[in-house]
């Protein structure tokens, strides 16, 4: 997985409240004096849940779903 693909963390935004770690079903992350980030990049799913948890919208995925129509 590369470096980049990983969800987004504004910490211009982020109010540190620890939500997108504890919501955050592989532990992938960790708090840090500047906010969040990765601690197992690799262990990252995109479940989304950092992102849905966040109340100041902090943390996005640079994702996009899209369905393959036959």
């Amino acid at each position: 997985m590369n470096q980049n693909d990983l969800p987004e963390i504004d910490y211009a935004r982020c109010d540190r409240c620890e939500l997108c770690i504890t919501s955050c079903p592989e532990d992938a992350l960790m708090m840090t004096d500047q906010g969040p980030t990765f601690k197992l990049p690799h262990s990252c799913t995109y479940c989304l849940a950092c992102e849905n948890a966040c109340p100041t919208a902090a943390i996005r995925a640079p994702l996009t779903v899209t369905w393959k129509s036959d």
